[in-house]
């Protein structure tokens, strides 16, 4: 099976890789990657810490070195749909929206991982387990709810929210090639 994802293929891909071009150019900033090595070829699962807000497109920085940024997908909070200039991309490689809310999201995520568990179709499907970027402020709550129902206390990274993440694992585990932590 030769899945390999390939940008210059794929709908919307001219618009999508002005990004990562803006984003180390025009902003200065060097992106080093190192550590595992993730295959072009391969189906995977991405589970990344948010440490910052632009996390996400580090992972697309990489999709795109990588001929892949054509097929990333992402779960994002459902305001970010709405950001001018970037939703119309948000749409096309049909990143899953999310309310953060498991009584509301689980029919949406259910419904658009569904339509990502054919073997032959390539994947980058990239997941913040967190929910949201890490603050201090953040960090002390999440600290809090730990403590307050018998959870590990974490001191450099938010508690993740289990059930998206178990309904990605649930729905595509027979389709993934693999899962890779950044």
């Amino acid at each position: 099976m030769d899945n390999k994802c390939s940008y210059s293929n794929s709908k919307g891909t001219t618009y999508i890789t002005l990004w990562p071009f803006l984003f180390e150019k025009i902003n200065g900033t060097k992106v080093i990657f190192s550590g595992e090595s993730v295959p072009a070829k391969e189906r995977v699962l991405i589970i990344a810490n948010h440490r910052t807000e632009v996390d996400w497109m580090y992972i697309w920085d990489l999709a795109l070195r990588k001929g892949c940024l054509g097929c990333i997908k992402y779960v994002l909070k459902s305001s970010l749909m709405k950001l001018p200039i970037f939703s119309w991309g948000f749409y096309v490689f049909e990143f899953i929206p999310v309310e953060r809310k498991w009584e509301v999201d689980e029919t949406i995520m259910r419904k658009m991982l569904s339509t990502f568990t054919n073997p032959l179709d390539p994947l980058w499907l990239a997941v913040f387990p967190e929910g949201t970027d890490f603050t201090e402020r953040k960090c002390v709550k999440s600290q809090q709810f730990a403590a307050e129902n018998g959870l590990p206390v974490l001191k450099n990274v938010l508690l993740p929210k289990t059930r998206g993440f178990h309904a990605c694992v649930e729905i595509l585990r027979g389709s993934l090639d693999a899962g890779y932590p950044s």
